[in-house]
């Protein structure tokens, strides 16, 4: 029999109150999260003993026995509790949350869920992981892979299990009523019995991720908005049929920023201008949003009139008007050695680049980067065209925005509260303004875009959002601008660009 042990009792306290420190008072305990790690040092300790004293047995039925037992006490019970919470999804949510939890529920089945969160910076409370309803069985997934290891290895296995300290007293009332009249029971019946069990819950929870859209409220009456909708959660645009530049120009940033932002390594449209005769040279610069843009502008000039149609995009920056090292460098001898017609910026003014910061009069560092990088590239083209700031603030107002508007088109409510609200004296006077006010007085060479009277609704002080007669969001989850959004600028921008040409021609 073995002994209690007093010191290990006193342990799981302390990484117990950590844990709860941490989920409730994270300022003051923010390094609450390291009780988890005591927890799985103790399991390791535990298990380890476990196997210590079953040591003399032969090593394959030490295996066996090892894996019979942990199976036969999570297993069962994981899988019905997995089921459950399947079937809960699919009552609670509508299908804009509803797809982005089942992504991850594939995890959980398979104890992989630690993995996934990866995904989303490793962050417990991430906007993306924090309402996930599984979210806690990722300690549940460390210690199913540490126990395929633990016996072979014979020095690690962990055991944890995570209470949300929501609905506290509920939920220990569960624990209780399951345990009693199901856990208890199978843990005294047979190993075929356990088997057929876990195979009938698994299957239950398999049969859910795989159909769930199937059997979500099918009682919605806007199936087709809310599926076209969805298409474009965050929408993405590569630009196709480009040649590549095998230079090592966005070494660093294409495994920064894999598959989650729009990221060229500066190309040549080659496919719709292939063999072309004509003479225009046009040039795209910008970030995430030059991507999506740079269509538009393609399609403003005739293949029987362009030469080329080269695009130079990165997360975040414009590398014109953000010095970056060696990329603005990079642009700069291209634009010096191909001397295009017509240079592009195309972009959304963000924190990340700087672009909010108050703006400081005629010694503002921002401006003059911004003058820096228009002036020189100036020398080398006939004309820049620069995008203005756009009125979406791209905050927690515009976060998971069309999830939200999915949300409320499923339910039938109020579009109207899909809006956002707007403010003209604080756009109007917004530090990115004032600074283009200087840009445009000091470079002979700049011209507007302005994409924001398209995006405003001014009598009724709102932003516009979505399109009341088809029904889709112009926004995304990403603050970027949907299809139905880019179709909504398309015309603004070709009557802006085209009035300059037509006057420099």
């Amino acid at each position: 029999m073995r002994q209690f042990r007093h010191d290990i009792a006193a342990l799981r306290a302390v990484a117990i109150l950590a844990v709860l420190g941490y989920h409730f008072l994270k300022n003051f305990f923010p390094n609450g999260y390291l009780g988890v790690d005591l927890f799985f040092v103790i399991s390791g300790y535990l298990i380890q003993r476990i196997l210590l004293e079953s040591k003399e047995q032969k090593s394959y039925l030490l295996i066996f026995k090892f894996y019979r037992k942990r199976l036969k006490r999570i297993c069962p019970l994981y899988f019905l509790v997995m089921a459950m919470t399947g079937l809960s999804m699919i009552l609670a949510y509508t299908a804009p949350w509803a797809q982005r939890y089942f992504a991850k529920y594939i995890f959980a089945l398979l104890f992989l869920l630690n993995f996934s969160m990866i995904e989303d910076a490793d962050d417990y409370f991430a906007e993306d992981t924090s309402k996930l309803p599984f979210l806690h069985v990722w300690s549940l997934a460390v210690e199913m892979q540490l126990y395929l290891v633990a016996p072979l290895l014979f020095i690690l296995g962990q055991i944890k299990i995570r209470v949300t300290p929501i609905a506290f007293f509920t939920t220990i009332l569960i624990s209780i009523l399951i345990h009693h009249f199901y856990e208890a029971i199978l843990l005294k019946s047979g190993y075929m019995e356990n088997l057929l069990i876990c195979l009938k819950y698994a299957g239950i929870a398999w049969l859910l991720c795989w159909k769930w859209e199937t059997i979500l409220r099918p009682d919605c009456v806007q199936k087709a908005a809310i599926a076209m909708n969805l298409k474009y959660a965050k929408s993405m645009y590569n630009l196709t049929g480009g040649i590549f530049v095998d230079d090592g120009f966005w070494e660093a940033d294409t495994t920064i920023w894999p598959l989650f932002i729009p990221v060229l390594v500066g190309s040549t449209l080659s496919g719709p201008l292939k063999n072309n005769t004509g003479s225009t040279t046009i040039v795209v610069i910008g970030n995430s949003w030059a991507t999506q843009q740079s269509y538009l502008i393609l399609n403003l000039f005739s293949p029987e009139s362009t030469k080329s149609f080269d695009v130079f995009t990165m997360p975040a920056l414009c590398v014109v008007l953000h010095p970056e090292k060696g990329k603005t460098q990079f642009v700069m001898k291209f634009l010096r050695e191909e001397r295009p017609d017509y240079v592009f910026l195309l972009l959304r003014y963000n924190d990340h680049a700087h672009d909010l910061e108050p703006f400081q009069g005629d010694e503002d560092p921002v401006l003059k980067n911004y003058l820096d990088g228009l002036l020189e590239a100036s020398k080398y083209t006939s004309a820049i065209f620069l995008e203005v700031d756009q009125p979406f603030k791209c905050d927690h107002s515009t976060a998971d925005y069309l999830n939200r508007f999915v949300d409320l088109l499923q339910k039938g409510d109020r579009l109207e509260e899909a809006n956002l609200p707007f403010n003209e004296t604080e756009f109007l006077e917004s530090p990115v303004q004032k600074r283009l006010k200087v840009v445009f007085e000091k470079c002979p060479k700049c011209h507007p875009i302005d994409i924001s009277e398209e995006l405003i609704e001014r009598q009724r002080g709102m932003l516009k959002t979505y399109d009341p007669d088809t029904l889709m969001a112009i926004v995304d989850n990403d603050c970027h601008l949907t299809p139905t959004g880019l179709s909504l600028i398309e015309t603004p921008i070709k009557e802006q660009v085209l009035s300059v040409i037509n006057k420099l021609t």
